[in-house]
């Protein structure tokens, strides 16, 4: 009978058959049903752990990692205020943080979202290449033009300064309209 076949309905019969077994064999043996909740602990754990080694191998590469003790030492030096965010500048003369305070932007327990983790890389933070230039610059606090910024849509500007032995560092940031942000480093 299969030889007056063509192979087109060899084809046909090949693939009923398939189809066939396979739904008496789901019928027979059905699948398990996975543990959802237990994976889905275990890989947050597992993202969590390895987040947190990225985040300091990332810190450690781009020469980020600052002891304890320098931490508790960089305090805010500016705070920038709008009716959408508060912006803080520390003492290293970082963006240490930005809080978004629309209401939007509340999370489950009520606090306003932080643009910016607690750990982890800072924008605005320069590296020297020089190792002795680069200790000194984490020792060396930053001052200021203005302790307080309040934006109420006209363009406002900080200077920050950092006087170093070989040289001095100055960071001047503009608040434009709607807290755009620009930098210039003289």
């Amino acid at each position: 009978m299969l030889d007056k076949m063509s192979p087109n309905q060899r084809l046909i019969v090949a693939v009923l058959l398939s189809v066939i077994f396979f739904v008496a064999y789901t019928a027979i043996f059905p699948p398990v049903e996975p543990v959802v909740e237990d994976t889905k602990v275990k890989t947050a754990v597992k993202s969590n752990i390895a987040q947190q080694s990225e985040s300091v191998n990332v810190e450690a590469e781009a020469g980020h990692i600052i002891s304890e003790s320098q931490k508790s030492s960089s305090s805010n030096l500016v705070t920038v205020t709008s009716k959408n965010f508060i912006l803080k500048i520390d003492t290293l003369g970082r963006i240490s943080s930005k809080e978004l305070l629309q209401e939007k932007f509340r999370d489950k327990e009520d606090r306003h979202a932080q643009l910016i983790p607690t750990n982890g890389t800072k924008p605005l933070y320069i590296r020297f290449m020089d190792e002795e230039l680069n200790k000194e610059a984490i020792k060396v606090a930053y001052t200021a033009s203005v302790d307080e910024l309040n934006l109420d849509g006209s363009a406002k500007s900080v200077t920050l300064t950092q006087k170093l032995s070989s040289l001095s560092v100055n960071k001047k940031i503009t608040f434009l309209k709607m807290g755009i942000m620009m930098c210039q480093f003289l």
